[in-house]
C-alpha cells in the first residue's frame, strides 16, 4: 500500500535531472510463483513506436524478444523510436528499507511487488528519479520499462539497502521464469547452465581445410572471424599450435564431428574469452613438447578478456564430447572475477559427457608437480558438470573456489588422490559458495589414498558462506543407498551442519540423470569425442577406469604418446553450405543453392544445416 509520496524541486547534478524521491511502505511478502526453473538474468521485449510517453505495452506486438542479463539496451535494433519491457525477479537477501533510481533518457518506469517503485515517464533528458520500499528477504518480481524517441538513449537501473551503497542492480540477483522445454536448446542432447545459446545459428558456415597453426582454411582463422558462424572441417588430424586458439568473437559453434577422421589439438589448447560458444567433438591434449608458454598450457580454458577496456564476458558455453588430457597447468579450467563490482564474469556453463584426464604431473610446469583436473574460479557462477569422466589427475577433481556454485551429476571420478573439494576462504565476497552432487561415483585406482572421499571439506578453508547438498553419490566410504548420504563427504576440523542443504543449493537446469551405478556404465560407454570413433587415448582410460589400472602420467611418452587420425575423405559439399549433397537431395534441398543451410525446412527452430549436425551424432551419445 502506498503510505506517502515526497516532492522536492528538481535539480541538475553532471548534466542529469535528479528528481523527486518517493517512498513506499511495506511490501507483501516474496513472491514463490510456481515456476518450472528460474534462470539468471532477465526476459525482455523490444518494440518499435513513435511515442511521448511510455506505450501500453499490452497493445502491442515485440519485434524481439529474449533474455539479457540485466536491464541492457543492446538488443536493440535502432538507436532511435523504440521500447523495452524488462521482466524478472530480483533476490534481496537482507530485511530492510531499499531505495531503486532509474537514470533514463527518454521515460522509464520500476515496478517491484506489482508496486510502482520508480516513475520516470515521459520526454526528457537524461532524468535521475528514486523511490523507497521495504522489503523482507526473499525474490520478488522487478518489471522495467524504457523508451526512446529521439536524440541519445539511456537506461540504467541502480539500488541501495542495509549494507549496500548506491549501484547497478548486479545480475547475480537478477532472475527470470524459464519454461525449460518451451526453450530450444543449443542441439538435440545439451542440457544445464547456458545450453539455449543460439551460438552460431543462422551464420555463415566456415570449412577448416587444413592443419596449419594459422592462415586461410587453418582452425584459428575461422575462430578469429567475426559475426555468428558454424565451423565444420573438411580435413582430420593433429594441428600442432604455436599458442593457444583464443575465441573472442561470439556466436560460433565448432563442430568436431564433421572431421572425417577427428580432429585433436596440439602443444596448446582452445581458450574461449567470450560468449554463446559450443564446442562439439573435439580433442585437445596440449602435452609436453613445442607449444604455449607450460604455466599456461590448458587443454580448454573458459575466463572472460579484457582488452583496450572492453570486457569480453565468458557466458553460455557449452563443451560437449569433448576429451582434454595432458595439460600442464589445468586440463580444465573456469574463471571469472573475484572482485563483487566487476563486470568481468564467468556464467552459465556447462561440461557435459567428456573426458577429462591425464593432467601432467613432474612434466614442465615451474612449480614443478601439477597434475591438475577441473579448476572452477574466480566467482563463477551457474557451473554445470555433468556425464564427465574424471580420471588420472593429482589434485582438481574438481576444485571449486571462493564464489562459485556447480551442480555436478552423474561424473564418474577415478584415481584420484582427493575427492571434489572447494575452498571458500573469503566471507567477503558478493556471492555465496555452493555445490549440488548429485549421483556422482568416486572409483578408487592405483594412486587413490585415504583421502579419498567423494567430497573433501576443511573447515579451515571454508567460511560459513558455503553450502552442500549431496545426493545418491557412491565412494568407497559409501557404497550403497542405505548407508547415509554423507558418508560420501570428509569433514575436517568442521561442525558439517553449518553447511549441509536438505535441499539443491540452487536451481539448476534439468539434467538427464542416473542413479549412480547406472550412470557408471552409460557414461563410460558414451564420453569423450567418441565422432567418428573413440581414439586410443581414450580408449586406454575408459579401460583403466573399468580395470582399476593406469595411474597419474608425467609425459604422454608414459602412454605411448599421440595416436595417429585416419585421413578420412570429407563429403562433397558443391554449395560449401556445411550440408553434402547427398543429404542435401536425400532432405529435397538445392545441392547448389549456399542459402538454404540457414533456413528451417521443418520450422523445429534449428536450421537446416544444424539439422544436418546433429544427424552425425547417434540417440547413444546421449545414454539413450
Amino acid at each position: 500500500m502506498l503510505q506517502r509520496l515526497y516532492y522536492t524541486l528538481s535539480f541538475a547534478i553532471f548534466g542529469i535531472v535528479c528528481l523527486p524521491l518517493v517512498t513506499f511502505g511495506q511490501a507483501s511478502s516474496p513472491s514463490h510463483s510456481a515456476v518450472s526453473t528460474q534462470e539468471p538474468g532477465l526476459r525482455y521485449a523490444y518494440y518499435e513506436g513513435i511515442w511521448n510517453s511510455l506505450p501500453v505495452f499490452e497493445s502491442l506486438s515485440p519485434e524481439k524478444i529474449g533474455t539479457v542479463k540485466t536491464f541492457d539496451l543492446t538488443p536493440r535494433i535502432r538507436d532511435d523510436t523504440f521500447a523495452f519491457h524488462f521482466e524478472g525477479y530480483i533476490d534481496i537477501v537482507t530485511d530492510g528499507v531499499y531505495t531503486f533510481t532509474t537514470v533514463s533518457d527518454d521515460g522509464s518506469q520500476l515496478f517491484i511487488n506489482d508496486q510502482l517503485v520508480v516513475d520516470n515517464d515521459s520526454l526528457h533528458a537524461a532524468q535521475e528519479r528514486s523511490g523507497t520500499i521495504e522489503l523482507s528477504a526473499g525474490k520478488y518480481p522487478i518489471v522495467a520499462t524504457f523508451f526512446e524517441k529521439y536524440g541519445q538513449e539511456r537506461f540504467q537501473v541502480l539500488y541501495a539497502g542495509p549494507g549496500i551503497e548506491t549501484q547497478p542492480i548486479p545480475n547475480t540477483i537478477l532472475f527470470h521464469e524459464q519454461e525449460m522445454a518451451s526453450v530450444l536448446s543449443a542441439f538435440p542432447g545439451a542440457e544445464g547452465f547456458g545450453t539455449q545459446t543460439t551460438h552460431g545459428r543462422g551464420g555463415q558456415v566456415i570449412a577448416v581445410t587444413n592443419l596449419n597453426n594459422d592462415g586461410p582454411g587453418s582452425l584459428r582463422e575461422a575462430i578469429d572471424t567475426s559475426g555468428p558462424r558454424i565451423i565444420v572441417f573438411r580435413t582430420s588430424g593433429c594441428i600442432q599450435l604455436d599458442e593457444a586458439l583464443v575465441i573472442q568473437e561470439p556466436y560460433v559453434m565448432i563442430a568436431g564431428q564433421t572431421a572425417p577422421g577427428g580432429i585433436c589439438l596440439k602443444g596448446s589448447g582452445l581458450s574461449i574469452a567470450t560468449h554463446d560458444v559450443v564446442v562439439r567433438f573435439v580433442r585437445s591434449r596440449p602435452g609436453d613438447g613445442p607449444g604455449e608458454d607450460p604455466e599456461n598450457r590448458d587443454a580448454f580454458q573458459i575466463a572472460p578478456f579484457l582488452s583496450n577496456n572492453e570486457v569480453r564476458e565468458s557466458y553460455n558455453i557449452v563443451l560437449d564430447h569433448v576429451s582434454a588430457s595432458w595439460g600442464i597447468d589445468e586440463t580444465v579450467s573456469v574463471y571469472g572475477s573475484l572482485d563483487p563490482a566487476s563486470d568481468i564474469k564467468a556464467s552459465d556453463i556447462t561440461i557435459q559427457w567428456s573426458v577429462i584426464a591425464e593432467g601432467l604431473d613432474e612434466s614442465l610446469h615451474p612449480k614443478g608437480a601439477h597434475s591438475k583436473g577441473v579448476l572452477i574460479g574466480g566467482g563463477a557462477q551457474n557451473i554445470s558438470l555433468h556425464h564427465n569422466i574424471i580420471a588420472h589427475n593429482a589434485e582438481r577433481h574438481p576444485l571449486f573456489k571462493t564464489g562459485t556454485t556447480g551442480d555436478l551429476v552423474n561424473n564418474v571420478i577415478y584415481n584420484a588422490p582427493w575427492g571434489i573439494g572447494l575452498v571458500n576462504e573469503d566471507a567477503t565476497q558478493i556471492n555465496p559458495s555452493g555445490l549440488n552432487l548429485i549421483g556422482n561415483t568416486m572409483i578408487e585406482g592405483p594412486d587413490s589414498t585415504d583421502k579419498t572421499y567423494g567430497l573433501n571439506l576443511d573447515g579451515n578453508y571454508l567460511t560459513e558462506r558455503a553450502a552442500f547438498f549431496v545426493q545418491g553419490n557412491k565412494s568407497p566410504q559409501r557404497q550403497n543407498d542405505s548407508q547415509d548420504e554423507w558418508d560420501f563427504v570428509r569433514t575436517v576440523d568442521l561442525d558439517i551442519d553449518t553447511y549441509r542443504a536438505n535441499s539443491p543449493v540452487f536451481q539448476a537446469p534439468p539434467v538427464t540423470t542416473w542413479p549412480a551405478d547406472e550412470a557408471r556404465e552409460t557414461v563410460l560407454d558414451a564420453v569423450g569425442a567418441t565422432l567418428p570413433q573413440r581414439d586410443a587415448v581414450d580408449a586406454r582410460i575408459i579401460d583403466d577406469v573399468r580395470n582399476g589400472t593406469g595411474r597419474i602420467i608425467d609425459s604422454p611418452e608414459d602412454v605411448s604418446g599421440y595416436p595417429s587420425y585416419p585421413t578420412g575423405t570429407a563429403p562433397v559439399d558443391s554449395d560449401a553450405d556445411g550440408m553434402p549433397d547427398s543429404w542435401e537431395e536425400e532432405h529435397h534441398l538445392d545441392a547448389d543453392d549456399p542459402s538454404d543451410g540457414t533456413t528451417d525446412r521443418d520450422g523445429d527452430g534449428y536450421t537446416n544445416v544444424e539439422e544436418y549436425l546433429n544427424s552425425l551424432v547417434p540417440d547413444s551419445a546421449y545414454g539413450q
